[in-house]
């Protein structure tokens, strides 16, 4: 049996070459070494790999066919390899994440952690801020953007992008503002309630709900409006009206004592999820196995 790689890259050096000695300096090996070695496979395969005279080398036939298919073996046997090991040291480096507050603490910080104990040698830092940051400027690797309003752009040029899922929120009530206010059995009958709204840089996000049927604007007028979903599912949680939450993050933290969600045939999908980056993944092998880390485990 042959044991190792070496004996293989000696023949294919033989192949190469067309001599003995041409192969055995190339390799840096003592002459009788290549021989030994050539005898010792052919013993090993039954068959005659080379035809040698004091002039010539040539491979019989056996022999082109046994180069033939070992060559591309050993190709990739070296490219595993070799790639093995440059993940190894790739996953030894550091990421600085960018993530929205609400999106970064329910989910971004759980998937942080569980990759980082996986590789436990990667350094991150994770930046959770409302505000769109200038990846470069601000020295950010990998940015979560969740893009409202069908906006097309994502507010910086030179950049990668990767879209994850749509962002969907559900109408959400505390139990006791529903039993001194009733239950709104469609969206048009919202605007009867207290309003808790979400209200961005560009104003306040309307509530465009969606069924298999229609799809219906709710009023833009509020009772409360903020910036900060976890605001909005305080005012929520103690009674003050109804809300849009963000399904990951009721569902993440399991936000339901008392918290209902009302209309559940109805959704606002608010916008999409984004992975925006400014390398390309190839040149950035950490960044890269977070992305399809990610990839695997936002759905």
């Amino acid at each position: 049996m042959i044991n190792n790689t070496q004996d293989i890259r000696i023949l294919l050096e033989i192949a190469k070459w067309g001599s003995f000695l041409k192969a055995a300096k190339a390799l840096k090996l003592d002459p009788s070494t290549i021989s030994k070695t050539v005898s010792k496979i052919e013993d090993i395969l039954g068959v005659a790999l080379f035809t040698r005279t004091s002039r010539t080398l040539k491979l019989t036939e056996h022999g082109q066919d046994f180069i033939k298919q070992m060559k591309p073996l050993l190709e990739r046997w070296d490219q595993v390899f070799f790639q093995t090991q440059q993940n190894k040291i790739a996953l030894e480096g550091s990421l600085t994440i960018a993530a929205p507050v609400a999106y970064g603490n329910s989910v971004v910080s759980q998937l942080v952690l569980e990759f980082q104990k996986q590789n436990p040698h990667i350094q991150f830092y994770l930046n959770l801020n409302n505000s769109i940051q200038d990846l470069s400027k601000d020295g950010i690797d990998l940015a979560f953007r969740i893009i409202y309003n069908n906006k097309k752009n994502v507010a910086h040029k030179n950049v990668y992008t990767k879209k994850l899922h749509k962002v969907s929120r559900y109408a959400y009530a505390h139990e006791s503002y529903l039993l001194q206010n009733g239950t709104p059995k469609t969206p048009t009958k919202l605007k009867d309630h207290q309003l808790i709204v979400y209200e961005d840089s560009n104003g306040k996000v309307p509530w465009n709900f969606e069924n298999t049927l229609s799809s219906v604007k709710s009023v833009n007028e509020s009772y409360l409006s903020s910036n900060n979903s976890e605001f909005i599912y305080n005012a929520v949680a103690q009674g003050h009206g109804i809300g849009l939450l963000p399904e990951y993050m009721v569902e993440t933290k399991n936000l339901m004592n008392g918290v209902k969600k009302i209309l559940p045939k109805y959704k606002v999908t608010e916008g999409n999820l984004y992975l925006i980056y400014k390398e390309r993944l190839k040149t950035r092998p950490t960044l890269k196995a977070f992305v399809e880390f990610l990839q695997n485990k936002i759905v």
